[in-house]
């Protein structure tokens, strides 16, 4: 079972969101880039894209995204190839209008998918909103998804 946690130093400054877009698409953390994605970006240009986009809309202030980690068991029988199938899947269903950019690190002991998620939507410029009751459909989502893996 995946365990999902919401980074809670809030990326409020242009600066935090560019460390986290670097630290998520590290190539040392990332198999050289191989398992960095994205959703409604270019992974090579996902800080200035998604400053852009909130430029956009001219939601400027406040909350620039949000930081978050699916977590696997050590033991896990996931490929790396599985989990970051898995990443996308999560990226496309659960985030479907906003700009994320995702990377899987299998270097510290466990495989986990660092996710940057736009707070601004792609479409509407509505701001995301995440709380206890999206956590618990995103758990049950990726935990459908896992086993569905597992059942091959």
């Amino acid at each position: 079972m995946a365990v999902i946690k919401i980074v809670q130093n809030p990326i409020d400054t242009y600066e935090a969101l560019y460390n986290v877009c670097n630290y998520i698409t590290r190539p040392d953390k990332t198999e050289n880039g191989r398992y960095v994605g994205a959703r409604g970006m270019d992974t090579n240009k996902a800080y200035e894209e998604i400053v852009e986009m909130q430029a956009i809309f001219n939601k400027t202030d406040g909350r620039k995204g949000y930081h978050m980690i699916v977590s696997f068991s050590e033991g896990s029988p996931l490929s790396a190839d599985d989990i970051f199938q898995i990443a996308n899947e999560i990226s496309y269903i659960f985030f479907p209008t906003y700009q994320v950019v995702f990377g899987l690190n299998m270097v510290e002991g466990h495989p986990h998918i660092h996710f940057f998620i736009n707070i601004v939507s792609l479409y509407d410029g509505k701001k995301l909103h995440i709380g206890f009751s999206e956590l618990k459909l995103l758990r049950s989502l990726i935990n459908q998804i896992e086993s569905n893996f597992l059942e091959f």
